[in-house]
């Protein structure tokens, strides 16, 4: 029995005793039942970092939407989205998409290397030590901006792909002039579709794919000044223990460590970093490790709001 299961059972006997009368039928059993359970579920959690179990369903259940506690503002600006490595890389696969004829894929089904090339000139956020880049432009799945922002325009359907070439949909026709609704569209697709595993070697499991929004709500709170990257890693794992245990492990180094490495990579260095959502300093140690500091970046208090009713 989990300890959620046995404070419920706890809380049951509690409230009961606390009656001085034992319940008369099934009905006022569960009526009673009803009321411990809405408590528990509306009790701030010290895992959740102050919020509730019913208030963490709705932050990770509600993605963006009217009933959801993260929200975009309405009054962002466009040119608050330029630094987005993201952005900038699906404009680019965007603006070279024949409306008639569609844009040619390779024989592989990558994008053509020129479109590529356009991608790779874009500066990557973040000091030199650990952009990481490629001497030469290489193939479109061989480039985490090239392949990442291909994949986010194709699962939120802002393209198609027809005999080997992508095609604008009506929403890409569209989003190609609003920089502010292709950014929501791409970070959409990113926390609801986007497996955040598919390129690199952690294996299959849930890290990133499960509470992107809680390290948003984690940022709104404490973002404001440099943190260590465990920093947030700790906190995630608080708040989902399991997915420690589904990281494959690739070295001798423990499960714990080797999931914080995962969840640096997908949700920070790759993630956020990408949309330009969080600042990233690079710190090397005198091994020529290298550890992270992050913040939220000034467009990211520009572009959510978070709130609970």
């Amino acid at each position: 029995m989990s300890k959620i299961s046995e404070e419920i059972i706890k809380q049951l006997k509690a409230e009961i005793d606390a009656r001085g009368v034992s319940p008369s039928s099934l009905d006022e059993l569960n009526e009673i039942a009803g009321e411990v359970m809405n408590r528990q579920n509306n009790k701030a959690i010290s895992d959740f970092q102050g919020l509730s179990a019913n208030q963490m369903h709705i932050l990770n259940n509600f993605p963006f939407s009217d009933k959801g506690a993260v929200r975009f503002k309405n009054d962002i600006l466009n040119d608050l989205l330029n630094d987005s490595v993201i952005v900038l890389s699906a404009k680019i696969i965007l603006e070279n998409i024949d409306q008639v004829k569609g844009l040619k894929l390779t024989a592989q089904g990558n994008l053509p290397r020129k479109v590529v090339s356009l991608i790779f000139d874009i500066p990557l956020p973040g000091k030199d030590e650990y952009r990481y880049k490629p001497l030469n432009v290489p193939n479109e799945k061989d480039y985490l901006p090239s392949a990442m922002a291909n994949a986010l325009l194709i699962i939120s359907k802002t393209v198609s792909v027809r005999n080997n070439k992508l095609f604008l949909s009506a929403l890409g026709k569209k989003i190609i002039k609003d920089n502010h609704l292709l950014f929501r569209t791409l970070l959409d697709a990113f926390v609801t579709k986007y497996n955040k595993g598919y390129f690199d070697f952690y294996g299959d499991n849930g890290i990133g794919n499960v509470g992107i929004l809680y390290v948003i709500y984690l940022l709104k709170k404490f973002g404001k000044d440099f943190r260590p990257a465990e920093f947030y890693s700790d906190l995630y794992f608080r708040a989902f223990p399991t997915l420690v245990d589904q990281v494959g492990q690739y070295s001798s180094i423990d499960s714990r460590t080797e999931a914080n490495h995962c969840f640096i990579l997908r949700v920070l260095r790759s993630g956020l970093n990408y949309f330009g959502l969080i600042e990233m300093v690079s710190l090397q140690g005198k091994d020529f490790s290298h550890t992270f500091q992050v913040r939220a970046s000034p467009e990211f208090y520009q572009m959510f709001e978070i709130k609970f009713y």
